[in-house]
């Protein structure tokens, strides 16, 4: 028994390591259309062990919750020869010529995060609300508010996942689920919160590669919005590759 618990212990330190390493990659919001209708943002990454690093912008039609054609945009080099916000400007540039056909010049922000410096928040809910003008006290005053919520499942993936087995405790690749729930503000209580479910994946696509884990990461709406008809919810999700363990980054709209 304390032989099998050591092989466990030794395994589970190896794949704790391996998730890490899949941890070093970032996103940032670029902006949206003017008719909210595409959104952008960045996903970049340092690979330490190869010393390449690259920059990738995604657009996403959110009508149609898909990728828009020709995106995403990947600029890779080495981090030796060029700095990684060289290559960052470097993949902006190279994805200007959609940004502007499209007519993404409205700026994001982020309303809510879990970041990955809070290792004791749990990253299968997240509250948010939409902030307005600021009080006196420099504080923002909140509308109706939100609680997001995310569930995991077992699934069937376009991709070969015999991978999962080899560098991961998981033997099926995994899909999710988001719910939405209205909160009411406490000068409300008579009314009930509903929440519904907006978002389930089924078979996952090939550009999903072979997910075993997913994470709320942020809230993004377009700047100045008064409610969440354009919102996205950024989702990371931990994917078993052929480069080992590496974390990207989904965008589903809220409504």
């Amino acid at each position: 028994m304390r032989i099998i618990s050591l092989i466990l212990a030794i395994f589970m330190g190896l794949f704790s390591f391996s998730a890490l390493a899949g941890q070093n990659s970032q996103f940032s919001p670029i902006g949206y259309s003017g008719d909210g209708r595409f959104f952008s943002y960045e996903e970049y990454r340092i690979d330490e062990a190869s010393g390449d690093a690259y920059s990738k912008i995604y657009v996403i039609d959110l009508a149609e919750i898909s990728q828009v054609v020709g995106t995403p945009i990947i600029y890779r080099a080495n981090i030796e020869q060029h700095s990684i916000s060289q290559i960052r400007e470097q993949a902006r540039q190279s994805a200007d010529a959609v940004l502007q056909s499209l007519e993404i010049d409205q700026p994001a922000y982020i309303a809510a995060m879990i970041g990955d410096g809070q290792p004791d928040v749990a990253n299968e809910r997240l509250k948010f609300a939409i902030a307005s003008a600021q009080n006196i006290k420099n504080q923002p005053t909140l509308s109706m508010g939100y609680e997001l919520s995310l569930e995991t499942f077992t699934t069937e993936a376009a991709a070969q996942c015999d991978r999962l087995v080899a560098i991961t405790p998981f033997s099926s690749p995994m899909g999710f689920s988001l719910s939405l729930k209205n909160l009411p503000p406490e000068s409300a209580k008579q009314q009930t919160a509903i929440e519904k479910e907006i978002y389930r994946d089924e078979v996952l696509p090939r550009s999903r590669d072979c997910p075993f884990s997913y994470a709320i990461a942020a809230i993004v709406l377009p700047f100045g919005a008064n409610d969440i008809a354009n919102s996205v919810a950024v989702i990371a999700v931990n994917v078993a590759s052929e480069q080992g363990v590496l974390r990207h980054y989904l965008a589903i709209p809220l409504n």
